[in-house]
């Protein structure tokens, strides 16, 4: 098992998370004549836009042919057929995936290098860290004529395929609807060293190219979205885990994101036998609203979030919407164990002693990631400690900034 477990506290919002030059419009310097029809390509960081080396495609014709290793695995072949399909859809010119058992290395030819080719092994990549790349890193190198793509993750592969398209052909991911297709005749192959690293080991957030249209449509914007089991040879795994039960009591850990707080109290307090059914839907005394379940508010109702005036708490002013981020901490949100009361334990240390049961049981032992995802806005903890904290790390006119402040300073505890 990994010893090294991150909790991922925010949902990240994140456009674009890889690094980048500012846009801007280069155009063919190569031949004039090629201007009108060629496509205009976006300057990233590490592509020489005054070395040209030749054409990907001029008049509807090319000399490149695609080279993935001769046992090529299924991430190789899906990348390589990534470039293949937009590169005909854009230029009507079909490229040809050859393997490179009949390849004789030589940095005059030209080929676009997908994977663990000859020509990755020959060509000189020491300036490389792969250990870099394993969030989803890649490199696009030229040598010669050959341009090497590469990454050491799977999406990373990916990834670099549809930035290859993206920078010298223009297409461009707009929406989860639709995608820029240009028609290319005539595109320039420019030098070209780029070693591309996410800003964000995890890139995922609630729109429907993560929640409903899967990891293929998710790898065009570069989010590692867990949301549906992408094909293991093809994408990365999955990699947030949360705490969940089934209908027998039995407790088992599943990739999930957003609002897992309350999913963990939920699947706990039923493996307990603390509810009779893990789907009970209204509103009650005991708590429950919003589809969550019955959980601990009978035993410990001052776990939860007490904010009389919010549509989300019950008659008592209590919510299973949210916790109180506060519980178990001292008044200057600080946790110290040796204070907790083992027989009125709190909801900080509670789930502190979940999190070290997931990482015991990890059933696959690969997870890296504990997801601890807060709810909404819309019941924040108001009880007297919340609310001195809240203002003294939000101001008087900052309730969300304080609250914000308080749930960081839980979750980093």
């Amino acid at each position: 098992m990994k010893a090294l477990y991150k909790i991922i506290a925010t949902v990240f919002i994140v456009v674009s998370s890889f690094n980048s030059a500012a846009v801007t419009t280069a155009y063919d310097t190569i031949a004039e004549e090629s201007v009108k029809d060629t496509c205009y390509y976006r300057a990233d960081a590490g592509v020489n836009y005054d070395k040209p080396i030749g054409y990907f495609i001029k008049d509807g014709v090319s000399e490149y042919r695609i080279v993935i290793p001769e046992n090529a695995t299924k991430n190789e072949e899906y990348a390589a057929n990534i470039i293949k399909n937009y590169f005909q859809d854009m230029t009507e010119y079909r490229l040809q995936i050859v393997g490179d058992g009949s390849e004789t290395f030589s940095t005059d030819n030209k080929v676009i290098s997908v994977g663990k080719t000859i020509y990755k092994k020959n060509v000189d990549l020491s300036d490389v860290n792969y250990d870099d790349l394993s969030t989803g890193g890649f490199i696009t190198k030229s040598f010669g004529n050959v341009f090497v793509i590469d990454s050491s993750s799977k999406n990373g592969l990916i990834y670099a395929a549809y930035n290859f398209l993206e920078i010298f052909f223009g297409l461009e991911f707009l929406t989860e609807n639709y995608t820029y297709v240009p028609h290319v005749a005539t595109a320039v192959a420019y030098e070209t060293d780029i070693t591309d690293i996410p800003y964000f080991p995890f890139r995922d957030y609630y729109a429907t190219m993560s929640l409903y249209k899967g990891v293929d449509l998710g790898a065009r914007f570069r989010m590692n979205s867990n949301t549906y089991h992408p094909d293991p040879d093809v994408f990365d795994g999955n990699m947030y885990y949360t705490y969940s039960c089934d209908y027998n009591g039995s407790k088992f850990y599943s990739a999930s994101m957003g609002h897992t707080i309350i999913m963990w109290l939920a699947a706990d307090a039923y493996v307990q036998g603390l509810v009779p059914n893990p789907n009970q839907w209204k509103t009650n005394e005991n708590g429950a609203h919003s589809g969550l379940p019955y959980g601990f508010f009978g035993v410990h109702p001052e776990w939860y979030a007490y904010h009389p005036s919010s549509s989300f708490a019950n008659s008592r002013g209590y919510s299973q919407w949210e916790i109180c981020y506060t519980n178990g901490l001292d008044a200057n949100g600080l946790y110290d164990p040796s204070k907790e009361d083992p027989e009125n334990e709190s909801v900080f240390h509670h789930i502190l002693e979940m999190c070290k049961d997931v990482i015991r049981n990890d059933p696959n032992g690969d997870a890296n990631t504990l997801m601890l995802g807060h709810g909404d806005s819309e019941c924040m903890c108001q009880c007297d400690k919340c609310k001195a904290l809240y203002k003294r790390w939000g101001g008087d006119k900052s309730k969300n900034v304080g609250w914000t402040a308080v749930y960081d300073n839980w979750i980093n505890q």
